[in-house]
């Protein structure tokens, strides 16, 4: 059990690493969620006085009477949490919990693999990329479309999770290695 804990450590924060790296210093998820408005002080004024609730809220067109919505008439999203940046701590705390809990759930499940995929270190990073794959293309579907990103940036958004997998994936398949050892962690029945 001793490995797995580790490799879930390892996992956590290589991921958080990668988050720091790509959205911390290089600003890749800053760069497509906080774009500027030529006028965005005013607008904020006017949001904080109508959006007093938290949630998400997407402003449509008007739509034709009688008919659909607009063709080609923009939609917009807009989201909010009820915080502010004085409570970006509790953001982090939760970004930090949630990558150890998903990385514990990956070790354990490359634990648990069969002992040809734990052979090799190939193969157990693979593993753990295909837990990635799986992340990205349910964060690609759920990210893409009306009132929230562009198809571009869904698909940038998808392919940095699976590069954080990947290195998550290398850091996890090296402390797990190839044989389960002493660990007394059993799938059960």
């Amino acid at each position: 059990m001793k490995r797995v804990l580790m490799a879930a450590l390892g996992g956590m924060i290589a991921l958080g690493a990668w988050s720091s790296v790509v959205n911390g210093m290089l600003g890749v998820q800053r760069s497509i969620e906080m774009k500027r408005l030529a006028d965005d002080r005013a607008l904020y004024e006017m949001l904080a006085g109508q959006v007093v609730e938290p949630g998400r809220y997407v402003l449509n067109p008007e739509v034709i009477p009688g008919g659909p919505f607009p063709g080609k008439a923009p939609v917009f999203g807009i989201q909010y949490s009820g915080v502010g940046h004085e409570d970006a701590w509790q953001e982090m705390a939760a970004a930090l919990a949630s990558y150890f809990l998903v990385s514990l759930l990956g070790a354990l499940l490359l634990f648990w693999s069969a002992d040809a995929v734990r052979s090799r270190f190939t193969l157990r990073l693979l593993f753990v990329a295909g837990i990635g794959m799986v992340s990205a293309v349910f964060r690609f579907l759920g990210d893409f479309g009306i009132g929230s990103y562009r198809l571009s940036d869904a698909g940038l958004l998808a392919l940095g999770d699976l590069a954080a997998w990947i290195l998550a994936g290398a850091v996890m398949a090296g402390i797990l290695g190839p044989g389960r050892g002493a660990d007394p962690v059993s799938p059960g029945p």
